[in-house]
């Protein structure tokens, strides 16, 4: 799509992303470009043309962040007027990046979450227990100042994504961001899950009830993310995390940044912990799974992760169904070439050993010249030789008939392999280890 145009509104530089390229996208032109039709469909393609209009109206919104024309590219001219040079090397406050993907990409996200004052504020829950403690402190307020009791800022897609930008703008740009330390760790299911799974953070007995257990044989919660536990999870979350990069450091004796604390250590230990603990029967889902409301929203389950897995489960069905059609012919084929070779191995072989019954006809018939010329010598055998030709023949058949037999196993071990696959394949049920499981 990038090559061909289509998020560029000049013509002549199609190798660039605007905000009237991206505005007049359609879903046509999406579905073109991913290769939909009736037989490979591709869920929530309206969602995805969508929002790539919607980030090109969050373009042209912000010029201060990507200029006159709504390029992304422009991001890197805004953070160029707040660097600084000290001792040869150019920095730059990571609060000027956070600042651009928060308020310049802003547009992007739904509209009917929490707000204040009017505006909605993305990732942001209302945590009761902390509002009721904050008045028993404080006292009641008004106007905005109440507004904001409970309040708790997670912005999780929109922490991830600076993450993201933080290495390939260091190593382009040769800058570096200060005030990484400002970042938070990321409270979503993996790190979370570590906490639960660990037993550092429990529920409370009985807090949930019936319904919330939706597999009465199952011990783990579904909850939708506005639910009080899922917000006060995700919030202690947050503060484990510094908790845990600061026992790390103090370990280690390493200098190691909150990035590298979240990547090697929490996400990476959640999961394999997850896995250990219910690999066999939620794949290694999260101890506490969270209701997806399919809006796009950060936190849902329902991501570009979960689109990408409907889409390759309907190629991996494709691929399996091939494989086992493919697997089948294979066997038929094997099992026609044996039975023919086999059938020219049972008049071949004879070829190998000697003809007892001709040598029996030899013999009598010396024996019955002998009686009539006394002067003929007795009958004697000369040793059995088969031809050359013949053994040959017999050793390309037996190799024949062992490649196809061996043809035949090997096409048995890939069924088989086949139907261990899709059963794995079914068993997982994070979303981002299914698409490691489809590379």
């Amino acid at each position: 799509m990038f090559k061909k145009g289509l998020f560029s509104s000049d013509p002549n530089d199609k190798e660039r992303v605007d905000a009237g390229g991206l505005c007049s996208l359609t879903i046509s032109q999406v579905g073109t470009a991913m290769q939909v039709t009736s037989e490979n469909p591709m869920s929530g393609l309206d969602g995805r043309a969508g929002l790539l209009q919607k980030l090109g109206q969050a373009l042209k919104a912000g010029p201060k962040y990507f200029g006159e024309e709504g390029r992304v590219g422009n991001l890197l001219q805004y953070l160029k007027t707040h660097t600084e040079s000290q001792n040869g090397a150019t920095t730059v406050h990571i609060s000027k990046l956070w600042e651009a993907v928060m308020l310049g990409l802003a547009p992007i996200w739904p509209t009917d979450r929490t707000k204040l004052n009017g505006v909605p504020l993305g990732d942001v829950w209302r945590c009761e227990s902390l509002r009721a403690a904050e008045i028993q402190s404080e006292g009641e307020k008004s106007g905005l100042e109440g507004e904001v009791l409970g309040l708790v800022p997670f912005h999780k897609l929109s922490q991830w994504l600076t993450y993201s930008l933080v290495e390939p703008i260091e190593k382009l740009m040769g800058w570096r961001f200060e005030g990484m330390g400002d970042m938070t760790g990321l409270p979503e299911y993996r790190n979370g899950g570590l906490l639960v799974d660990l037993g550092v953070l429990t529920l409370r007995p009985n807090v949930l009830s019936s319904e919330f257990y939706p597999d009465p044989s199952s011990k783990i919660p579904r909850l939708p993310p506005s639910h009080p536990a899922i917000i006060e999870w995700r919030a202690m979350t947050v503060i484990e995390l510094d908790r845990i990069a600061d026992q790390l450091r103090t370990k280690t004796g390493a200098n190691l940044s909150l990035v590298q604390v979240l990547e090697s250590a929490t996400w990476k230990g959640g999961r394999e912990i997850a896995k250990q603990l219910r690999g066999d029967i939620t794949g290694g889902g999260p101890p506490i799974e969270i209701e997806s409301d399919d809006s796009g929203r950060e936190d849902a389950l329902k991501s570009a992760w979960d689109y990408y897995n409907d889409d390759m489960k309907i190629v991996e069905a494709d691929r399996e169904k091939e494989w086992e059609e493919n697997m089948n012919t294979i066997l038929i084929v094997a099992s026609l070439l044996a039975a023919i070779v086999a059938a020219f191995l049972i008049e071949t072989t004879k070829l190998l050993r000697e003809d007892t019954n001709q040598t029996l006809r030899d013999a009598t018939i010396h024996l019955s010249a002998q009686y009539y010329n006394s002067s003929i010598g007795h009958y004697e055998t000369s040793p059995f030789r088969a031809k050359a030709t013949d053994v040959t023949l017999n050793s390309l058949l037996i190799i024949s008939l062992s490649l196809d037999l061996v043809a035949a196993v090997v096409a048995m071990l890939i069924k088989q392999w086949n139907r261990e696959l899709d059963r794995g394949l079914r068993l997982i049920t994070d979303p981002r280890d299914q698409v490691g499981s489809f590379e």
